[in-house]
């Protein structure tokens, strides 16, 4: 019976009575204090007898954003979109896309897809600079390859800036030539951002 009072209400009185060395018992009282601390119960004394790594992974897991109606964990990760920019041979061989987050965020790796036209296969992408509001992301004035941040790249993250609600994020595109007659380059864009939740 006090077992089963632990398991229910995370309680010391089912602790007192019930084995403490019983990994069954514990697992009971794990669960007791994660169903206590969901359904506003009380809340188990510690008596330090556990440690961080050990049979709390239930409540840890939970606190953490893992169960229905707890709240998420500091930050999570969200897309942030912007338009295609096209190249074509009369087209402007420079694009600039904007995007305006509308939570407070941090951009943390862009992901760019670069689509050529059978013709259009020579024409090289560059991506000149990466801007959170007026602030560059880049140390140096030389562009990079769009492609270094296409989405099966590996350590390529960027830990920008943090942006606020309606801040701008632009990204500066160029082609190294123009694409040939009746040819197109097209590029996709998005920037993984950590935002709060």
């Amino acid at each position: 019976m006090a077992d089963l009072l632990g398991m229910l209400y995370g309680d010391d009185s089912g602790d007192d009575s019930g084995d403490d060395n019983s990994e069954g018992s514990e697992m009971g009282d794990d669960l007791g204090d994660l169903l206590g601390d969901l359904l506003g119960g009380r809340r188990k004394r510690g008596r330090g007898r556990k440690t961080a790594g050990s049979k709390n992974w239930l409540r840890d897991y939970a606190k953490g954003g893992g169960a229905i109606g707890v709240p998420p964990s500091a930050y999570q990760e969200y897309p942030l979109g912007f338009d295609a920019a096209v190249f074509t041979p009369a087209g402007p061989q420079a694009i600039t896309l904007q995007a305006t987050p509308q939570l407070a965020c941090k951009p943390m790796r862009p992901v760019i897809i670069v689509l050529r036209s059978a013709g259009a296969l020579a024409v090289g992408v560059n991506l000149n600079d990466v801007k959170v509001g007026q602030r560059s992301q880049f140390i140096s004035a030389a562009p990079i390859a769009a492609e270094t941040y296409a989405p099966t790249s590996f350590g390529v993250m960027l830990a920008g800036s943090p942006a606020g609600p309606g801040i701008i994020v632009s990204l500066f595109y160029s082609t190294t030539i123009a694409p040939p007659a009746g040819e197109q380059v097209t590029v996709q864009s998005a920037i993984i951002c950590h935002a709060a939740a």
